[in-house]
């Protein structure tokens, strides 16, 4: 699959008038990008994230923030059910 094809076009990032957005989930998520920066927290279990190809064991209380751009993904880490949260923002928030 070419890049173009896992770019996230359709997600709205914003509450409002702020290009901002969290998130709270338990699925995995498949190999995406877009050109928002997004900060990924672990709340309970283990998980794989992955970034531009390369796998990073996360678990409960550990965090990654994936720069606007890269391709990243996140899986589970065998059998066992994890949970996170997500903050995707415009990097202009930052600035």
């Amino acid at each position: 699959m070419n890049r173009n094809q896992l770019k996230e076009i359709c997600a709205n990032h914003r509450d409002g008038d702020i290009r901002l957005k969290i998130y709270e989930n338990t699925a995995e998520v498949p190999y995406h990008w877009h050109d928002e920066y997004e900060f990924i927290y672990i709340t309970g279990g283990k998980c794989l994230c992955s970034i531009e190809g390369v796998t990073y064991p996360m678990k409960s209380g550990s965090g990654v923030l994936v720069k606007g751009g890269l391709i990243h993904a996140l899986s589970r880490a065998g059998n066992s059910p994890y949970t996170y949260f997500a903050i995707v923002f415009h990097p202009y928030m930052i600035y």
